[in-house]
């Protein structure tokens, strides 16, 4: 979107209640409507922010890391050379360039020029490009997996990831992953993966114009993939036994924007095609391989399915944003949305389309959130439920979501607590949950014998900065964690209702570059196992979790419908 004179978006948002109380800084005004006559580009390496003034460390952090090119964070900006400067446009610029996952923070100053023009003032600081993690245990094989890759290759916006791990008696995995966030010199997100699994593999390529601001008049999503997962359910021998989940998926639909920025609508249309294949019969994964599973307990359980659907899409967002800094991350600056954002999608099968399947699919997200600078409230959550129209029955009901306060104690401390809850009814492919820590249940709890339909987790967080270190370029801290939850059978295979588990830990916190929004995490956690004495469990993991309020743990995920869009195209 271009801000020209006589634009209705100029008058509304030069006027913006933000604009007055706008941050200052010497040198530069406030955005009111003046002409832009130059847009000024500085991009630094991670490292450089803090060790500039070092020239031979600054010149070593520059020839390891190329900077994010000038034309990729150009692209991104709302305003351009010769539209009027709208305050609102500006904020809104600077939130999509922090959006970015390979951008650890970005600023744009507004300096009055000698004509009465401004020039835009544009810096941004780069997050460390390399990708790397690693999976070791304490008996051979020391390695059993490696993930390397680059967040930002060239500087120009690519991430690009391969990795490699591997199981007992099974073959090796490998993947291959690469997002263009900026694909044919646009704000379009194309995605190539492809990986083999020790137990079945997975594609999927998809372009898609995200949502990314309310400025945009539209947004669409192409994709096609194929997946083959194996599904494990542990009975209580502890014999592993697994379902195999195929699917093939696509779909290709569109939303266009009503009404004005900060309060608005979405709707569209998509089309989509999915068939669901199940395995031949059930297998049992052993310390030797695999081998059939003579049990009855899967065998016939789920049925292949097929269906191709017409869906209208539906959005509603009321939202602003207010800047908090260390709530999800040490020091980062994250722009936190307050108000209220939902999304749904309501899908029928279409004969007319090749549709095997008389159904009709509704899936649905719903954010809410208040927040201030010191404290927040945020509230998400998402499902799906399939009915069929041969029978009125409903079927295929998937929840899960989020519920967390945020409190900050001083400059330095942090206060997180958060409620968690995900399951299913009626699941119509293999589908189980379970408390382990890896993905979505108690942090430092082992897989194990026990698995169900539904599972809750309560946490609690107590984070303290330490500051900036190693020459001001990184932030270190230190937390105290605790959490418990349960899970109930429902109608899994071997399911089980387990009393309240729980475990107890603590946290080495490090964000590089400074105030850099990823950070790292060394959780050391004393869970209660069952049948077992306290043990000690170290989990090393990265992430930015300032981008996403909420991320759906795997198993959850891998039983809904693929081609259903509940965040609508990712909007923020």
């Amino acid at each position: 979107m271009r801000f020209r004179p006589g634009a209705a978006a100029v008058a509304l948002w030069v006027t913006w209640a933000g604009a007055a109380r706008a941050q200052r800084v010497p040198g530069t005004v406030a955005c009111r409507g003046q002409r832009i006559t130059a847009i000024d580009i500085t991009s630094e390496a991670p490292s450089v922010a803090g060790v500039r003034r070092v020239p031979v460390v600054s010149e070593i952090a520059r020839t390891v890391h190329t900077t994010t090119q000038p034309q990729v964070i150009r692209r991104f900006l709302l305003l351009k050379v010769g539209d009027w400067c709208a305050e609102r446009a500006r904020q809104e610029s600077e939130r999509i360039l922090r959006a970015q996952p390979f951008l650890a923070d970005a600023r744009i100053l507004v300096r009055p020029d000698s004509g009465g023009g401004v020039t835009l003032d544009v810096h941004t600081i780069d997050e460390v490009a390399l990708v790397f993690s690693s999976t070791l245990r304490n008996r051979g094989p020391l390695l059993t997996g490696v993930r390397l890759g680059d967040g930002n290759t060239g500087g120009e916006g690519i991430y690009l990831m391969s990795s490699w791990w591997k199981e007992a008696a099974l073959r090796d995995g490998y993947a291959f992953n690469l997002t263009d966030y900026q694909f044919l010199g646009r704000p379009i997100q194309a995605t190539v993966l492809a990986a083999r699994n020790p137990l079945g593999g997975a594609y999927y390529l998809g372009v898609q114009r995200p949502f990314l601001t309310d400025f945009q008049r539209a947004a669409w999503r192409v994709q096609q993939g194929e997946s083959d997962d194996y599904v494990r359910f542990v009975d209580q021998a502890g014999v592993v036994h697994a379902d195999r989940l195929g699917r093939t998926y696509a779909d290709i639909g569109g939303l266009a924007r009503i009404g004005a920025p900060g309060r608005l609508a979405l709707v569209g249309l998509s089309v989509s095609h999915e068939a669901t294949r199940l395995g031949a019969a059930p297998i049992l994964v052993t310390g030797q391989g695999v081998a059939p599973d003579p049990g009855p307990v899967l065998d016939g359980r789920y049925d292949s399915r097929s269906s191709s659907r017409v869906n209208l899409l539906l959005g509603y967002r009321n939202l602003r944003f207010v800047r908090a800094t260390g709530f999800d991350a040490l020091r980062n600056t994250q722009d936190l949305p307050v108000g209220v954002q939902i999304g749904g999608l309501i899908g029928k099968s279409a004969p007319f389309l090749g549709s095997r399947g008389h159904d009709m699919l509704v899936g649905g997200d719903v954010y809410a959130g208040a927040g201030w600078r010191r404290a927040a409230i945020r509230f998400q959550t998402t499902g799906e439920m399939r009915r069929s129209l041969a029978t009125n029955a409903w079927d295929g009901l998937l929840v899960s979501g989020r519920l967390a306060e945020y409190n900050k104690i001083g400059m330095r401390q942090t206060v997180i607590t958060s409620l968690e809850w995900g399951g299913g009814w009626r699941v119509r492919v293999p589908f189980r949950v379970t408390l382990a820590g890896t993905d979505g249940g108690i942090r430092g709890m082992p897989e194990g014998r026990e698995q169900g339909a539904r599972r809750s987790i309560l946490r609690l967080e107590d984070r303290i900065d330490l500051g900036s270190h190693l020459g001001q370029t990184a932030d270190f801290g230190l937390a105290v964690f605790a959490d418990a939850g349960r899970m109930w059978a429902g109608d899994v295979p071997f399911g089980t209702t387990t009393p309240v588990r729980y475990s107890v830990g603590v946290s080495l916190l490090a964000a590089f570059p400074a105030a850099s929004a990823r950070m790292w995490r060394l959780d050391i956690a004393v869970p209660n196992v069952p049948g077992r004495g306290p043990q000690l469990a170290l989990r090393l993991s990265h992430s930015d979790e300032s981008l996403t309020f909420w991320r759906e743990p795997r198993d959850i995920a891998m039983a809904r419908e693929r081609s259903v869009p509940a965040s609508l195209f990712n909007w923020p």
